[in-house]
């Protein structure tokens, strides 16, 4: 919950701070790295329709892929479907990072876990930079 409000603003947050000039080195790494991650997010959903087409009989990322296998009914007919969900490739790194904020918190025997403690430090510093602390 934290990752995407975060990083989704940090480019505004950066400019906001150090003003409008970037050094073009810099302006080219970013663009590298938007970039990369547009290609990553159209290759993670490719694996996925691959998957799904081939029914799991493909190679993702040079491997055979993992998947579970989700039974679920439709209510309205009563009739049971099955699932593959993939579980490996782009996909599968997705779903690992997404849940560890989960487990964290789910496991931690107080509110303080590193995920509250980076988002109240954050905040903290955004709070004092526009004080001109």
């Amino acid at each position: 919950m934290v990752w995407v409000p975060s990083v989704y603003t940090s480019h505004s947050y950066y400019l906001a701070t150090n003003g409008p000039y970037v050094d073009p080195s810099i302006g080219a790494v970013i663009g590298v790295l938007g970039f990369l991650c547009i290609w990553i997010n159209y290759d993670a959903d490719y694996q996925r329709y691959l998957f799904r087409q081939t029914k799991g009989e493909c190679t993702i990322l040079t491997k055979e892929p993992t998947y579970i296998k989700a039974e679920y009914t439709v209510v309205a007919t009563g009739e049971v479907r099955t699932n593959l969900l993939l579980t490996s490739g782009w996909w599968g790194f997705s779903k690992v990072r997404r849940s560890e904020g989960r487990l964290e918190r789910r496991d931690s025997k107080s509110i303080i876990s590193p995920s509250y403690i980076t988002t109240v430090s954050w905040s903290g510093a955004t709070k004092s930079h526009r004080l001109g602390c």
